[in-house]
């Protein structure tokens, strides 16, 4: 009986080990700062380097996502910008996906925008997300202004305007006017024009560009591992690529791949590892943007 209960005992023990060796796997999210201005960016401080960093927008919500793998949120409280001319707030939860610990980051907009991160140049603990605002669809010209009439047409169209006849009194009616029928209102249902075709892929020095005859307005995007992989998911969309893969072997990406669904289009990019690599992807243009490489944020050495 003794040696029973020793035996559980080392297995309770190691077992406590195991999870305190994974908990402390995980760094930490230390801080949240907001900058506002010409180049509104949220800047997240961890105590470690995260193994992944991914982000995407939720334009139906106005909202921008970070997702900073093997980063524990702690207790950060929700932060809100001195300037909330587009940041109105931000948030962090604690999310597990496949296993692996993140710190999800919901920013809250004032208006659509676009989003990239990127890590500092030198200290790699510390992570951006620049935002830029989007035009707002619709909206209206300036008016304009009316054309005045020199003085002296004036004065010649008075002489004529006194000679004119007077106009003939047209008999009142009697019959009472009758109000026009109401129409019932109809609900306005936003339109988003023809749904984007993946026709071209480009692999540049720093990034992977996914090219479309349109405007890729929606889209989402989540990654996996072992080994990494990031999904997009383009919603309605399809494609016109003759090859269903595509070599990248750049930026430890090894090839995309394309499925067409009756709803959607999706696109799968494989790593040679087992997480997929730091990167931020943007709509540009007719068409979405996937940088691997350092940007330094406007106004940090």
């Amino acid at each position: 009986m003794v040696h029973v209960r020793t035996v559980c005992t080392v297995i309770l023990m190691f077992i406590i080990a195991l999870t305190a060796q994974a908990a402390s796997a995980a760094g930490m999210l230390k801080e949240i700062k907001t900058g506002g201005g010409a180049t509104p960016r949220v800047e997240f401080v961890t105590d470690r380097q995260p193994g992944e960093v991914s982000c995407y927008t939720m334009p139906q919500l106005r909202r921008a996502m970070v997702d900073l793998y093997d980063i524990e949120p702690g207790q950060m409280m929700p932060v809100v910008p001195a300037d909330t001319s587009l940041i109105k707030r931000v948030t962090v939860e604690r999310r597990t996906i496949n296993g692996r610990v993140l710190s999800r980051a919901i920013i809250d907009l004032a208006r659509d925008a676009e989003i990239s991160v990127a890590p500092h140049p030198v200290e790699k603990t510390r992570i951006f997300a620049m935002l830029k605002p989007l035009p707002a669809a619709g909206a209206p010209s300036p008016p304009v202004a009316p054309v005045k009439e020199g003085k002296k047409a004036a004065a010649s169209s008075a002489p004529a305007a006194a000679k004119a006849p007077a106009a003939a009194k047209v008999p009142e009616s009697k019959s009472p006017e009758k109000a026009p029928a109401k129409q019932p209102l109809q609900p306005v249902v936003p339109s988003f024009g023809p749904p984007p075709v993946v026709r071209d892929v480009k692999v540049g020095s720093e990034s992977i560009e996914i090219v479309a005859q349109t405007a890729i307005e929606r889209f989402t995007t989540f990654t996996l591992t072992n080994p990494g992989r990031l999904v997009i998911d383009i919603a309605p969309g399809g494609s016109s690529l003759a090859a269903k893969e595509v070599a990248i072997n750049r930026f430890g990406v090894r090839k995309l791949r394309v499925g067409t669904h009756p709803d959607k289009v999706r696109l799968v990019l494989d790593a040679d590892r087992a997480t997929f690599p730091v990167h931020a992807l943007q709509r540009v243009g007719s068409g979405l943007k996937i940088s691997f490489g350092s940007v330094t944020p406007a106004g940090r050495k």
